[in-house]
């Protein structure tokens, strides 16, 4: 996953180990109305003991950063819709609810919201 073509990951660090992580995948299957020129904010992850120490903040510029560089028109995510912490994060970003997606977990459904933001 990590080296699939079209995307881009960027580690957190602190002294001794990985804090989080970002994956960007230039994707637009699932949002193909947004057009050619897309990319999927597909995984950003910060550990427990590094939340609220500005590492989601950090990975947040340097997708948005790199998004900007390479001239993408949109970004886009999906959010579990009980993960209120996530959601009220990419709020703060400027990204907005425009659909749901749902997926299973065994015989479990789940639902993402699909969430963007205009570049």
């Amino acid at each position: 996953e990590f080296h699939e073509p079209g995307s881009k990951l960027y580690l957190a660090l602190d002294e001794t180990e990985v804090v989080g992580f970002v994956r960007l995948r230039q994707s637009n299957e699932v949002v193909s109305y947004l057009g050619e020129n897309t990319i999927e904010l597909q995984r950003l992850y910060v550990l427990t003991s590094a939340q609220g120490k500005s590492v989601g903040k950090l990975l947040m510029e340097k997708s948005l950063e790199y998004a900007f560089a390479n001239k993408f028109e949109w970004i886009w995510l999906g959010v579990w819709e009980k993960n209120y912490k996530a959601q009220k994060f990419y709020e703060r970003w400027g990204f907005e609810r425009f659909s749901e997606h749902t997926f299973w977990m065994g015989d479990d459904p789940q639902v993402d919201w699909l969430l963007k933001k205009k570049l």
